[in-house]
Parts: structure tokens; C-alpha cells; sequence
């Protein structure tokens, strides 16, 4: 090879490490512009501050976030906000779900769950129990523990959905091996009182105690109800 060749391909390696370093660098850029559009909007939302909250989750939304159609998701699904759209909410959670978001499925399971936005001849969102067990077996699938605690509560008895204690506790243990604190505290119920199960006390007081160590207070009390009826 030439020195005259030898100098280009230099030329060309260098260009290509400088193009490389300004793309990463471009996109550092950006995912620290989404992060601080999400803290200003989940810190405005919390202050009840909805329509700073919609501007910079929208921001968030146009870069691409998925938490930031999470976030207008929640402003559409909430009738505080002055924003309650439950068809809008529909379309920015699946938005979210469709770039592989958990929580977006479990918001949908969620919105199927109760429905909204209904007058005298139709909801902008259908009640629809089955599709609201779908999604939140996605998510808990996905990973998402809730999702598989709301599965097994829809179990114990959801309109639409046959009562079938064994896949309620199947789901709450699911969702207790993940780390999720009330899924402990409801199977705790389900021994306590029988559902689907023998009653046994001590197992019941047991996932009581797991849940009040890790700081499900309702747990708490339902350990000390446990204990003062023995």
C-alpha cells in the first residue's frame, strides 16, 4: 500500500471515530434532556401542577420516552387533572406497551379494569375484565409484579372472570417471588380464611410477617388482628 493510500485510510478511521464519539455523545445529550423533562413533570404532577406536568412529559413524549407517554397516559386518565381523556390515555399507553413498556401494560390492564369516560350510550374505554387479565398477566409476565397481583385479586371474584381461588394464589406467589409486599399480605388472607386453601394460622401469620417486615402496614394490623382472635 502506497503512503498516499495508507494516509486516506488514516484520514477515513479518524473520521469514522469522530462520527462514532458525536453520535454517542448526541444521545447522552438526549437521554439527560428526557431525564430532566421527566423529574420537572413527575415533580409538577405530584404538585398538582397538571399543566407544567403535560408540557414537559409532551417534551419527553417527542424525544421518544416511554415514560413520557406513561405520564400523559396518567394526566388522560386522571379526572383531576383537567385533562381526563380516557380515549387519549388509551392511545399513549399503548403507545408505551408497543415500545415494550411492562408498566404501559399493566396501566392498560388497569383501564380496562374500570372503564371511563361513559354517558348515557357508550365509554370512550369499555369495561372489559378479560382484556384487563390479559394485560395484567403481560406485565407480570414482562415483569412487573403488580401485574401478577392484580391477576390473582381479579381471580378471587372479578365480574366476568370465574372465581378460581387456586390461580389467585398461583398469581399472588408469582407476584410475592418478585418482591411485591401485598401479594404476601393477600395470601396471608387466603390462609387466614380459608380461601381456596385449609385454614392455617401459623402460614397466614407468617406472610403477615413478611409483609410488615418489608412495610405493607396493613399487613402490620392484620398481624396483630391475627394475634389478638388466637
Amino acid at each position: 500500500m502506497t503512503r498516499t493510500a495508507k494516509n486516506i485510510l488514516k484520514i477515513a478511521l479518524i473520521s469514522l471515530c469522530c462520527m462514532a464519539s458525536l453520535f454517542a455523545h448526541d444521545n447522552q445529550t438526549k437521554a439527560q434532556q428526557i431525564k430532566q423533562y421527566l423529574s420537572i413533570a413527575n415533580k409538577a404532577y405530584h404538585r398538582k401542577n397538571y399543566n407544567k406536568a403535560f408540557t414537559y412529559f409532551q417534551k419527553a413524549a417527542d424525544m421518544g420516552s416511554v415514560k413520557g407517554y406513561i405520564g400523559l397516559g396518567d394526566l388522560y386518565s386522571d379526572s383531576d387533572s383537567g385533562f381526563s381523556d380516557y380515549a387519549q390515555a388509551l392511545f399513549y399507553y399503548k403507545k408505551a406497551a408497543d415500545l415494550g413498556s411492562a408498566e404501559a401494560y399493566f396501566c392498560l390492564g388497569y383501564l380496562y379494569e374500570v372503564g371511563g369516560d361513559c354517558d348515557r350510550f357508550e365509554c370512550a374505554v369499555k369495561p372489559d375484565n378479560k382484556k384487563a387479565l390479559q394485560y395484567f398477566k403481560k406485565a407480570g409476565d414482562m415483569g412487573y409484579a403488580a401485574g401478577y397481583l392484580d391477576a390473582g385479586s381479579m381471580y378471587e371474584g372479578d365480574e366476568g372472570i370465574p372465581k378460581d381461588y387456586a390461580k389467585a394464589k398461583e398469581y399472588y406467589q408469582k407476584a410475592a417471588d418478585m418482591g411485591e409486599p401485598a401479594a404476601y399480605s393477600n395470601l396471608g388472607i387466603m390462609y387466614a380464611h380459608g380461601k381456596g386453601v385449609k385454614p392455617d394460622k401459623e402460614k397466614a401469620r407468617q406472610y403477615y410477617q413478611k409483609a410488615c417486615n418489608m412495610g405493607f402496614d396493613t399487613s402490620c394490623w392484620l398481624l396483630k388482628e391475627l394475634k389478638h382472635k388466637n
